[in-house]
């Protein structure tokens, strides 16, 4: 017998994390509009998932991840519809509330976007790394991506390899 064939998809926690500061207007919060609605289309049944938009401050769709329903889903397809750019950005906050997962048996993944740097609350990269070590008490994979030439690719290397996740980087007028 074929092993793969039969197997189950293993069932996930993706926490959607997305800057929305001020320097996210135009073609990156649309850019970021659209990889929202494609990773939402992406999840399975069996998945819940979160949206925490920030920019000065996070802004999380549900106080934890919820199971995927038609109703959870319009919820944050509306949200997404609403998302506007303005503010600065708090990094540390809205990381650190993507690791408030439930304990349970499915797979947690943080998915965050961003194109900059921290400004608002804690902005120390090194203190920003240990906090956020510290917060994953779930052992959540983190995976990121980088939109323009302005990242601190330094914090954001060191998110992804802390978070035994992976890091992307596009130009503005790249797909991402």
């Amino acid at each position: 017998a074929r092993e793969g064939a039969d197997a189950k998809p293993i069932p996930k926690t993706l926490v959607f994390v997305v800057d929305t500061s001020g320097s996210m207007q135009g073609a990156k919060i649309a850019q970021a509009k659209g990889a929202l609605r494609f990773f939402l289309g992406s999840l399975a049944p069996e998945d819940a998932f979160n949206l925490i938009p920030f920019s000065s401050e996070a802004r999380p769709l549900f106080a934890s991840p919820r199971a995927l329903t038609e109703e959870t889903r319009k919820e944050a397809l509306d949200a997404i519809e609403r998302i506007e750019a303005a503010g600065g950005t708090n990094i540390h906050d809205a990381l650190a509330q993507a690791m408030n997962l439930a304990q349970d048996d499915r797979l947690p993944i943080v998915l965050f976007l961003t194109d900059g740097q921290p400004t608002v609350g804690e902005t120390d990269a090194a203190r920003i790394l240990s906090r956020i070590k510290d917060a994953n008490t779930r052992k959540a994979r983190l995976f990121v991506l980088g939109v323009g030439n302005d990242v601190n690719a330094f914090l954001l290397d060191r998110l992804a390899e802390e978070g035994k996740g992976d890091r992307h980087y596009v130009r503005e007028d790249e797909d991402l």
